[in-house]
């Protein structure tokens, strides 16, 4: 598999995920499930990792990995059935972190 890959200096945060919030994600409520947010941000930590640091592929072939030790989310508020969402990697602060702010781009 080929990947293009930018690394060094980015101006501004960078789109890491683009999703849908689809029925099936979400709860007996019709908000986005807890769990599919730890999925996306699971996709976004490859886009970023890839992007900041050697990626996946690079690691496993040195036999290492990554692993996460700890989540916190803040719900500014609730993300409705056939939501748009975009997380973002956080570049634009002054070192790369995983900020992966998920937010509705249209609502």
């Amino acid at each position: 598999m080929t990947t293009t890959r930018s690394k060094g200096f980015h101006r501004g945060p960078t789109e890491t995920v683009r999703g849908v919030a689809f029925p099936w994600l979400c709860d007996a409520m019709g908000h986005l499930a807890t769990q599919y947010y730890i999925v996306m941000f699971e996709i976004a930590s490859h886009h970023f990792l890839d992007r900041y640091g050697p990626g996946l592929q690079a690691l496993m072939a040195r036999g290492r990995g990554w692993a996460d030790v700890r989540h916190e989310i803040d719900y500014s508020r609730e993300v409705e059935v056939g939501e748009l969402l975009l997380s973002t990697d956080g570049s634009g602060a002054k070192r790369p972190h995983v900020d992966d702010l998920l937010t509705c781009p249209y609502g």
